[in-house]
């Protein structure tokens, strides 16, 4: 009796495990045919790379692998005449974009070819009117980028030539400024500092010259009162008295003689 109830139990299970199997057969074939639909939606909707991607993805389901292959095909035909049509409108960048991803199909290299070449001479050109409006940093960056095209390394070379004088000549304005800005303030010595930094700058040699003598005498009159205030009014009236009208060096060389005496 317990032989035969274990026999039936035995094949009760086996049952179930066969249903169980179907049944989840029966799922995975339903997954498959959902996705099979969204991949075929796909093609249908003309969206070429989004299916072949999708029919890929089903590993031989039904006739995935040829959708996918057909999908490529037409993805590549429907893309290349995109690429040749926004060559013929001269938009480069978009079908050098696409001439890239068609690989070796059709003439999609020699294309791509064309459309580096019309870029590069479409940022020489850019490059060289920058040039020309003095804005020197960024033709010499774009000379740069260009490489061996044309003559842009020689372009680039002058395009720096140029930079360095601009900088250089905004540097002497920039301390040309400052010093007579310190010049109003009464700072001499810093403003002969940057008078001489001005360099070539119209007018720096002048005021190179005046706030150094200016910066002497004052170093003069300080010496003069520190003779002074050390009691050497020998010495301190001889300073004031080559000082000549500086300040009040007349006055004070009077004192200083009265002193003496």
């Amino acid at each position: 009796m317990k032989k035969a109830i274990s026999q039936i139990m035995a094949l009760v299970l086996a049952i179930l495990l066969m249903m169980s199997a179907a049944l989840a057969e029966s799922t995975d074939d339903a997954a498959l045919h959902t996705q099979y639909d969204a991949a075929l939606a796909l093609y249908e909707a003309g969206d070429y790379a989004g299916a072949y991607e999708a029919f890929s993805a089903l590993d031989g389901f039904s006739d995935s692998r040829a959708k996918a292959g057909d999908s490529k095909r037409l993805w590549k035909t429907t893309t290349y005449k995109e690429a040749l049509s926004l060559y013929n409108q001269k938009e480069y960048a978009q079908a050098k974009a696409l001439f890239e991803e068609l690989g070796n199909y059709e003439k999609s290299k020699s294309y791509l070819s064309n459309c580096v070449t019309q870029l590069q001479r479409g940022d020489y050109l850019r490059a060289k009117e920058l040039y020309s409006n003095g804005e020197y940093a960024e033709a010499k960056a774009l000379f740069e980028s260009l490489g061996s095209f044309s003559d842009s390394r020689k372009r680039a070379q002058t395009a720096d030539e140029k930079l360095q004088e601009q900088l250089k000549t905004e540097a002497e304005e920039q301390a040309y400024a400052k010093g007579l800005e310190l010049e109003a303030n009464g700072k001499w010595a810093e403003a002969r500092d940057n008078f001489i930094a001005s360099g070539d700058h119209e007018g720096a040699t002048e005021k190179v010259y005046e706030t150094a003598r200016e910066v002497s005498r004052r170093n003069a009159y300080t010496k003069a009162q520190n003779y002074a205030h050390d009691g050497d009014y020998t010495a301190a009236a001889n300073w004031f008295l080559a000082l000549g009208d500086y300040e009040d060096s007349a006055e004070q060389a009077e004192k200083a003689q009265e002193a003496w005496r």
